[in-house]
């Protein structure tokens, strides 16, 4: 291996076994309750978008998640 290599392997050991220590196993880790989950989807509203309407990114009209941008 090239030194480069080398150093970018250690550096990333190092990252990990820091993470490791702090109790996270990525980088980014997060979950939602099914409460949480089943909240949200109740706050979209019926998607009553034609088909072009859909393949075209149109908002859902009647959208309050998406204020700025209701026709």
């Amino acid at each position: 291996m090239t030194a480069f290599t080398d150093r970018r392997n250690q550096k990333q050991r190092e990252i990990s076994a820091v993470m490791k220590a702090a109790g996270l196993r990525h980088a980014a880790t997060f979950s939602v309750t099914r409460i949480d989950f089943e909240a949200r989807l109740a706050e979209i509203p019926p998607d009553t978008r034609s088909l072009t309407q859909r393949l075209m990114g149109d908002p859902i009209p009647n959208d309050p998640r998406r204020h700025w941008r209701s026709a």
